[in-house]
């Protein structure tokens, strides 16, 4: 009885319930931070905590402290979570001081994190910041519980230690195999993008600009040429993957955009229907004028609403002249970007010219080993 802590029922559930938790937030963030550095999907790693600029799990996940020893921070979170979690279920004295000490320590921690974040990041990770809240209540839940926080249990800390030691060094492993991985596949796809023709970037006065360039589209260091359709579904996902890649590359890149819808309304060489609003949509951008990239991103948002009724609403909203999207005009620009979209041999929406070499759509991490090389090219020079 006396290895048994008197405590009070409800803190202790209060406990267990915030350790659990605090369990969930960490198993999500290192999910993030490996789907974000090792992801080989199509899309790019897309997360709900990425809300804004400022409220970006992003921000976490890229920056210097998101590992310790090659081992992502928020693995030392779980396992300290599963620790606590793990006193409240045994009720020992030893554990239950053991985890007020370690609590102390993650508060503090966890404060350092979340200045580190506000004046050196500029932003919060929300998930992040949800775990620092768990940990201030964690550490609360133990001081009213009036534990000792100064009383060393050296098994104690000694068993806490070699658990923790044995899964950082597990997951360290793991993530040296994957960058192992991600290297050699960096440079098959560095080898391969420089196999490919060279057959120039397009040379266009038709180009709208979804981030424009710092000169001229010319002198950036990344040129990325995107044909595309408004009513494309795989057009959609790479408009999604945009922002991640200006968050990386906003410096460095410039990102024209040509439209080519795939619509008989408009491209002759459409025999059957297949997306019966994509001409419309590039009428409605290209009148757009400087609101097209907020234009291009709201449109490929809502591209299942399509309608006429959709479109005019639309217009009125974004004050975008009806007769600028009726106009002759107009339509011989989607004419010229479809003609140009041709002389490339385009099979596919979207096609991307990257300084002057054809891709279709590729994962977007096979994107950044190639936009990685070519600025390390252009620091070279």
């Amino acid at each position: 009885m006396k290895s048994k802590t008197s405590i009070n029922p409800l803190f202790t559930f209060l406990e267990g319930l915030c350790a659990l938790l605090m369990v969930g937030v960490s198993v999500y963030m290192s999910y993030h931070y490996f789907s974000t550095h090792f992801s080989m999907g199509l899309e790019g790693h897309g997360s709900f905590c990425s809300i804004n600029d400022f409220w970006s799990c992003d921000k976490a996940t890229n920056s210097p402290l998101a590992t310790l020893f090659n081992v992502p921070i928020s693995v030392y979170g779980l396992v300290l979570s599963f620790l606590f979690f793990i006193g409240p279920l045994a009720g020992k004295k030893s554990i239950n001081d053991t985890n007020a000490l370690l609590s102390a320590i993650n508060s503090l921690g966890c404060l350092f994190l979340l200045f580190y974040s506000l004046f050196a990041l500029g932003g919060l990770c929300p998930m992040c910041s949800v775990y620092y809240l768990l940990s201030f209540l964690l550490f609360f839940l133990h001081f009213k519980q009036k534990r000792s926080f100064m009383k060393i249990h050296p098994v104690t800390l000694l068993s806490y230690g070699a658990i923790m030691i044995l899964v950082s060094m597990g997951v360290r492993y793991k993530v040296m195999a994957e960058q192992e991985k991600m290297d050699g596949l960096s440079k098959k796809i560095v080898e391969n993008y420089d196999r490919l023709r060279r057959i120039g970037d397009p040379k266009s006065d038709d180009a709208l600009f979804i981030h424009p360039p710092k000169k001229s589209f010319a002198e950036s260091t990344i040129r990325l040429s995107v044909f595309s359709d408004f009513q494309c579904p795989a057009c959609h996902i790479f408009s999604e993957m945009v922002p991640e890649i200006l968050k990386k590359y906003k410096e460095h890149i410039a990102i024209q955009y040509f439209s080519y819808p795939l619509d008989a309304n408009c491209n002759i060489a459409i025999k059957q229907q297949m997306h019966p609003y994509a001409c419309k949509a590039s009428y409605v951008a290209i009148c757009s004028k400087d609101k097209f990239a907020k234009v291009h991103d709201e449109l490929f948002e809502n591209q299942m609403q399509f309608s006429e009724s959709y479109f005019n609403t639309f217009m009125k909203e974004h004050n975008i002249d009806k007769t600028c999207v009726e106009s002759d005009e107009t339509k011989n620009h989607v004419q010229r970007t479809i003609a140009l979209g041709d002389s490339y041999g385009l099979d596919a929406t979207p096609t991307i010219i990257l300084n002057g070499v054809k891709l279709n759509l590729p994962p977007v991490n096979f994107l950044y080993f190639i936009f990685d090389e070519l600025i390390r090219r252009a620091q070279m020079k």
